[in-house]
């Protein structure tokens, strides 16, 4: 397993960041969601329109939020995504923030498997962030970068075009946290070295909670929530693994995007209760017999488009079960146990980031998930989660310390150490 590099100091100790009042931060890759006000949908086609305003993937909700939750800012500073691009544009972006704070996931991939317009269209929102970043006299910092698939250690294994943004990052940004070892390992090696690898910020909003977790109650029908791809997938055990979980347990499903390839089109039908969160049930079983030739398990079937909504659905569960990070992290937010299915690399490096416990489809496939879950939530299992969890969140505090950032809500990590 790879290991991060022992916890750095910042390339220069900064003041703190506005210069003794909450610093004008702008948080681009947020942009316009935050505070959106959605509409009552009820529809397919009423959800997709509003799909520009959260996300087609509600589980990067998760962590585009993480940075503006974290941090102390000036909150009455606009936010919106810079689209133009001229000196004066530029100027005013100057002028009117202290910072960017740029929030990003599993941005490092290759696009050979696209054709070169596909390739085009897809990188053409990083080109222009790169142009204007290198306009900007802007401190900047980038947190959450990861690694999508294991790549060869050079630079021409990923596009020209994502190679400069990451290149902007590491001589520019005043942080550059990757969100694990394998993440960092890959750019020192092709020599963008200031990378540090911190963990997802979405980690780091509610520690207390995160401590608090403890195993789930034995004795009793436990309520899980479980999430997936109920799609059509590369690995069909994906799915088999993720419906015997919810044939184990009294369990909801959480969709993100796979919600989109299962209901596709603009339908009319009546589906979604946007008070709730919840999907239809038998229309959910129906396209699952329709589109995938499965019985499908759970009991019932929810679509959150705001965290909020998320992390109150959370707390009435007992544990989350389930192959979608970000909806895994939602629950440990809430100080609620969870187990991640691993199915890819991106999910392995965050994991053993924090000693997360972990399953895989092949394991709950051959097994039996209820004894699973109680070995995996182990007081042991627990507290090893705890103690790394701390020394990450230890780490990550120091690194916001360093550069002049300050939380919004500043629990030293000493204050945490008797929760262990």
């Amino acid at each position: 397993m790879i290991e991060p590099s022992a916890a750095k100091a910042p390339k220069r100790v900064s003041a703190p960041v506005g210069r003794g009042r909450p610093p004008r931060l702008l948080f681009h890759r947020l942009g316009d969601r935050s505070g959106s006000v959605l509409g009552a949908a009820e529809t397919v086609g009423q959800l997709r329109e509003e799909v520009r305003t959260t996300s087609l993937n509600v589980g990067n909700l998760v962590h585009l939020e993480a940075p503006a939750k974290l941090l102390r800012y000036n909150r009455r500073t606009p936010q919106f995504r810079q689209t133009a691009n001229s000196p004066e544009a530029f100027a005013a972006i100057d002028r009117q923030y202290d910072g960017i704070v740029l929030g990003y996931a599993n941005m490092i991939r290759n696009y050979d498997h696209l054709d070169e317009e596909a390739r085009d269209t897809t990188l053409a929102p990083l080109v222009r962030e790169t142009e204007w970043l290198e306009q900007t006299r802007c401190k900047i910092y980038a947190m959450g970068i990861g690694i999508q698939d294991q790549l060869p250690p050079r630079a021409d294994a990923i596009d020209p075009r994502l190679f400069t943004l990451l290149k902007l990052l590491n001589d520019r940004a005043e942080i550059f946290a990757v969100r694990g070892a394998a993440t960092e390992a890959w750019l020192h090696a092709v020599g963008l070295t200031n990378a540090v690898a911190l963990g997802c910020p979405s980690m780091f909003i509610y520690p207390r909670n995160a401590m608090s977790i403890r195993p789930p109650v034995r004795d009793r029908a436990l309520r899980i929530a479980t999430a997936g791809r109920l799609q059509r997938n590369r690995d069909d055990q994906r799915v088999a693994a993720i419906n015997r979980v919810g044939a184990a347990f009294d369990s909801s499903y959480v969709f993100q995007n796979d919600f989109y390839a299962m209901f596709r089109g603009d339908g009319d039908e009546i589906i979604y209760n946007d008070a709730t969160g919840e999907v239809d049930a038998e229309a959910v079983r129906a396209r699952g017999r329709a589109g995938l030739d499965v019985d499908l398990t759970f009991a019932d079937y929810r679509l959150f488009r705001s965290t909020e909504k998320w992390r109150g659905f959370a707390i009435g569960q007992d544990a989350y079960f389930g192959d979608r990070f970000h909806g895994g992290v939602v629950f440990l937010q809430c100080g609620k146990p969870a187990i991640i299915v691993q199915n890819d690399a991106r999910v392995k490096e965050l994991t053993a980031l924090y000693d997360i416990p972990t399953a895989t489809s092949d394991q709950i496939l051959s097994g039996d998930p209820i004894e699973l879950l109680h070995d995996r939530l182990s007081a042991a299992n627990l507290r090893r989660f705890r103690e790394t969890y701390l020394g990450r969140y230890r780490d990550f505090q120091a690194a916001l310390r360093g550069v002049g950032l300050e939380q919004f809500q500043p629990i030293d990590a000493d204050d945490l150490a008797d929760l262990i």
